[in-house]
């Protein structure tokens, strides 16, 4: 998990749009993302026969979510960082990471039920014009959460990777960065890496400022440690460089 992270990105840039690597995006996620997986918005208002079980309860909310909230992206995401924000959810909601949870089948089930929808342009159209979650009133909300609220990393071990350096790779990235968020987080695992507290105007010309940043973003591996939600206090584990942000029944 390294640093190359879309919660840290500005909220123009697609939240899906993530190496196969998964860097260390979840460092920005809001507590209420992390509580239960890419949730947005609020739950919708469900009668109150459907609040008999909590259990139950827990799948019809993650059922009733926006396609768009399911797979935690935004509406107008295009068709590969659709597939890799479905690929990483369904490595991290697989029913066979969670042999214990009764509950896992059917967070997986509505994984695949959404990207079945929203990878197939005329589904997608059709879903697009029914659905009241819309591009405009959609990335307001989260690009407000995306900047309250930012998870903190504590690294048990962490991992460097030599990555070919890309300096038109990286200059295009930093001004899609959320700057404060990245040294925060960078500093949180140790390897703050003499980053300016401010981005250098001409940063694209400073081969050694682009170098510092390749550094962070693509070099960094955080292997083992854990996630900490700011609010709850919640600890989400790191393993062999994946987060998993499932809570246990106990904790929902």
């Amino acid at each position: 998990m390294n640093f190359l992270c879309p919660n840290l990105l500005r909220s123009s840039f697609s939240r899906s749009q993530v190496l196969p690597t998964c860097p260390c995006w979840l460092l920005g996620l809001n507590s209420a993302n992390s509580t239960r997986q890419g949730s947005y918005g609020s739950d919708r208002e469900r009668s109150s026969g459907q609040r008999n079980d909590s259990k139950m309860q827990e799948i019809v909310d993650y059922r009733s979510r926006c396609h768009y909230e399911v797979l935690g992206v935004w509406p107008g995401v295009q068709a590969a960082q659709l597939k890799d924000a479905f690929l990483h959810l369904c490595m991290a909601t697989h029913p066979d990471r969670h042999p214990m949870d009764p509950n896992a089948p059917a967070r997986f089930k509505r994984v695949c039920e959404a990207y079945a929808v929203l990878k197939d342009p005329v589904l997608r159209s059709l879903y697009n014009r029914e659905n009241l979650h819309t591009k405009r009133d959609h990335e307001p909300r989260m690009r407000n959460r995306a900047t309250r609220r930012v998870m903190t990393c504590k690294a048990k071990e962490v991992q460097l990777n030599a990555v070919d350096f890309n300096a038109e790779f990286i200059s295009r990235m930093i001004p899609k960065l959320e700057w404060k968020a990245l040294r925060e987080a960078a500093e949180s695992i140790g390897h703050l890496n003499d980053l300016p507290l401010e981005v250098p105007s001409q940063h694209q010309d400073d081969e050694e400022f682009l170098q510092k940043v390749h550094h962070v973003l693509m070099e960094v591996e955080v292997e083992e440690g854990v996630l900490q939600c700011p609010e709850s206090g919640h600890e989400f584990p790191i393993s062999k460089g994946i987060p998993n942000m499932l809570l246990n029944d106990d904790d929902v």
